[in-house]
């Protein structure tokens, strides 16, 4: 589906998926590839947990050392139920060389890359994300801060993704929110509207147009969702 949000409509998007060891349920180290990929496509086809709303994308993750065994068995579950909804896979990957391994597991399955997010993908250098933006995959950068020398890195690496031609591709994110049952009341919340309040205005100041500003944060995660 390609098309642009209605300004009104941002709606909160529910996942389905499972993140990396060890952080896997029991119930699902001992599930095969096809139950897992059944009880996904249930989330985003049927609804979540009984209620009335459906996930609307899958989100999962690898060991920052390489994929595990099970990782792989979530992965090739995910793309399974993908290629039945056209839900769009997330994945919270950090080095290049396990996210090289997840790619070969997608192109080994036929998977189109156009549905698959790199989350995380500015932890890795510019000239990876440039190498990488060809295959069609989703480049988000997260981690949004607000801070003078991390916003001038983001700025620096959009005004390149654009100058080369990927500004169809990209995601922005703050990784914000946390919560710390350690401390009082959870801790010093960090509000999600940084991005907008802060970053926004400096991609302005540093010369992106309003209709690429939109493109950002409108039409790029409508087209990145939508199925």
């Amino acid at each position: 589906m390609n098309a642009v949000a209605q300004a009104a409509d941002f709606p909160v998007v529910v996942a389905t998926g499972i993140y990396r060891e060890p952080w896997v349920p029991d119930w699902a180290l001992f599930s095969s590839q096809e139950d897992l990929a059944s009880w996904m496509r249930r989330e985003l086809a049927d609804g979540l947990l009984g209620l009335d709303f459906k996930a609307g994308f899958i989100k999962l993750s690898a060991g920052d050392d390489g994929m595990t065994e099970v990782e792989e068995t979530i992965l090739r579950a995910a793309i399974s139920a993908s290629k039945a909804t056209n839900a769009v896979i997330a994945s919270h990957t950090i080095h290049g060389a396990v996210l090289e391994q997840q790619l070969a597991v997608m192109q080994e399955e036929s998977f189109d890359l156009k549905r698959f997010i790199w989350v995380h993908a500015q932890v890795d250098t510019l000239e990876y994300n440039l190498k990488l933006a060809p295959l069609g995959l989703w480049i988000e950068y997260d981690g949004i801060d607000g801070s003078d020398d991390g916003d001038a890195e983001y700025i620096r690496r959009l005004q390149a993704m654009v100058a080369a031609g990927y500004e169809d591709q990209i995601l922005l994110s703050m990784d914000r929110g946390w919560y710390d049952p350690a401390q009082p009341g959870g801790g010093t919340p960090k509000p999600f509207t940084l991005l907008v309040d802060v970053f926004l205005p400096k991609l302005h100041e540093a010369g992106f147009s309003d209709a690429l500003i939109h493109k950002f944060t409108v039409t790029n995660p409508f087209n990145a969702f939508a199925r």
